[in-house]
Formats: structure tokens, C-alpha cells, sequence
């Protein structure tokens, strides 16, 4: 369901999941690694940050967190709008993708089984 409601669905051929939530960005990837036992060198993280904001230290900070090396880190990408310190964001937003069609296809039937198991057909369907 994490990946229903902020993971990138359409136009794309990777799994892409984006949040700024720590706890929702280890369920996930507990997720990938525990039901679908992905390649942990797959990985790739893409941060998102502001211009007040040291990427070092939030990649530092999500490599930690995640156990993604910073080596499976992409280029960030920087604001060009200020934030504060009090923003919601304080450790940026993260993409956490992995390259496989066939994962992302996959996924996706599973939150199609999920649904409709539970919605008695109120939900519009489209098959893989």
C-alpha cells in the first residue's frame, strides 16, 4: 500500500519510491528486500534537497538509515527555493529506485490482487 499511494506508477519502467518519512522509507525497503528479495547493488537513491541544506550530511544521514551505500547515491538535486530549518523535509526526500520492469509490473498486480480482495469491484481495474 506504501507504494500505492507514493510510488511512481505510469510513464516509468522502475520501481521509484519517494519519501521524506525514515520509518516509511525502511518499510519499504523492508519490504523490497524481504518479499521480493531484490539485488541489493541494484539500488540506486536519489535525494532532494534545499540550497540550506548539506547533501554530505543527508546522504551520510539516508546511507545510514537505508544501509544503501553512498556509492549507489546519484547526483542530488537542489532547490533552487530556500527552505527552513523548520521545514518537514529536515533529512530532504528521498527516490528510492530500482531498475527492473518486471518487479515494477509485478508490484503493481499486487496492489491490483490487494484491492480488489478487499473492495467488492468499486475500484477500476486494468490488467498487466
Amino acid at each position: 500500500m506504501l507504494y500505492w499511494a507514493e510510488g511512481g506508477k505510469k510513464g516509468i519502467n522502475s520501481v521509484d519510491f519517494a519519501n521524506s518519512d525514515p520509518n516509511m522509507i525502511k518499510m519499504f525497503l523492508k519490504f523490497l528486500r524481504n518479499i521480493y528479495n531484490i539485488k541489493e547493488d541494484k539500488l540506486r537513491v536519489y535525494l532532494f534537497s534545499y540550497p540550506n541544506q548539506s547533501t554530505k550530511l543527508l546522504i551520510n544521514y539516508w546511507s545510514s538509515l537505508t544501509s544503501i551505500p553512498v556509492s549507489q547515491f546519484s547526483k542530488p538535486y537542489i532547490s533552487s527555493k530556500g527552505g527552513t530549518i523548520h521545514d518537514k523535509m529536515k533529512h530532504g526526500l528521498i527516490h528510492i529506485r530500482y531498475h527492473d520492469k518486471r518487479l515494477l509490473q509485478l508490484i503493481i498486480h499486487d496492489i491490483c490482487e490487494f484491492v480488489h480482495s478487499w473492495d467488492g469491484g468499486v475500484v477500476k481495474h486494468t490488467s498487466l
